[in-house]
């Protein structure tokens, strides 16, 4: 096998939906890695402190008890389809559950919720476009 070239390996990351590439052969070996090397998905969480903050006339502000606000988040950029059935207010939805595709690429990617808990707002209308890390759902 003779030895691909920078140019070679740029042209496979960009033809294929990839974001890492392993060559080996005759002691001879690349990896090129586009993007980070470990994924972590976005989670974006608003403190209680500032959710629940509530003060009554001459009273001292107290926090009411309320779970916190958590988004599902894109986890790539593209158009964002909604599941079917649709995902609505009040569906409790499980970390790791599928709640929809973004399709980038003309390949859809499966959208995995990074948090669980109750959907309170769809924040994306099917077929939508999307960057990375914005909030597809709102769930407490």
């Amino acid at each position: 096998m003779t030895q691909p070239s920078v140019e070679d390996i740029i042209g496979l990351l960009r033809e294929f939906p990839v974001s890492e590439i392993k060559i080996e052969s005759d002691g001879y070996q690349v990896s090129v890695v586009s993007g980070p090397r470990t994924y972590q998905p976005p989670v974006a969480e608003v403190p209680a402190e500032v959710a629940g903050l509530t003060h009554a006339a001459g009273s001292e502000p107290h926090v009411q008890e309320e779970k916190p606000t958590l988004f599902v988040t894109a986890t790539m950029v593209g158009h964002f389809h909604l599941p079917s059935p649709a995902l609505k207010f009040g569906d409790k939805i499980e970390a790791g559950q599928y709640v929809g595709n973004i399709e980038s690429i003309k390949v859809m990617n499966d959208v995995l919720a990074q948090v669980g808990g109750v959907v309170v707002e769809t924040l994306v209308d099917d077929g939508g476009p999307v960057e990375y890390g914005q909030p597809l759902y709102r769930v407490n």
